[in-house]
C-alpha cells in the first residue's frame, strides 16, 4: 500500500468517526489527505455529505475541485445541488464546471444563467 493510500484511508477513517468540527486542525487536516483519485462510490457520497454540512468555504473549495476530477463517479445531482447552495459566484461557476462533464448544454446555459441571476 503506498503512503497516498494510507494517508487517505486514515484521513476516511478519521472523517467518518471524529465529531464533526469544521474548525479543528485535525478535521481540516483530513479533508486536506482525501485523495480524491481513490475515492470509492460510497466514500464520495460521504465526502458530498460533508460537503452540504460545512461552512467553511475553502473546505467547501477542496471538496469540489477534487469531485471534479472524478467523472467516473456520476456526481451530476451533486454538482446541480452544490451550483444551488453556493452563494459565491467563483464557487457557484466551479460547481457548473463538475456538472458539465454530466449535463447537456442547455442545462449548463440554465445553470450559469441562474448564478448570474443570483448575484
Amino acid at each position: 500500500m503506498s503512503l497516498n493510500q494510507q494517508l487517505h484511508q486514515e484521513s476516511l477513517r478519521y472523517l467518518t468517526t471524529a465529531p464533526f468540527r469544521e474548525n479543528d486542525p485535525k478535521f481540516i487536516g483530513a479533508i486536506s489527505e482525501v485523495d480524491y483519485e481513490l475515492l470509492t462510490a460510497n466514500e464520495a457520497d460521504f465526502i458530498e455529505l460533508l460537503y452540504f454540512k460545512l461552512k467553511n468555504i475553502a473546505l467547501r473549495n477542496k471538496i469540489l475541485y477534487g469531485l471534479i476530477r472524478r467523472k467516473e463517479l456520476e456526481l451530476k445531482d451533486f454538482f446541480q445541488k452544490a451550483y444551488k447552495k453556493e452563494r459565491y459566484l467563483d464557487m457557484r461557476l466551479l460547481a457548473i464546471h463538475g456538472l458539465a462533464h454530466y449535463a447537456t448544454e442547455e442545462e449548463i446555459v440554465n445553470a450559469a444563467k441562474q448564478a448570474a441571476i443570483h448575484d
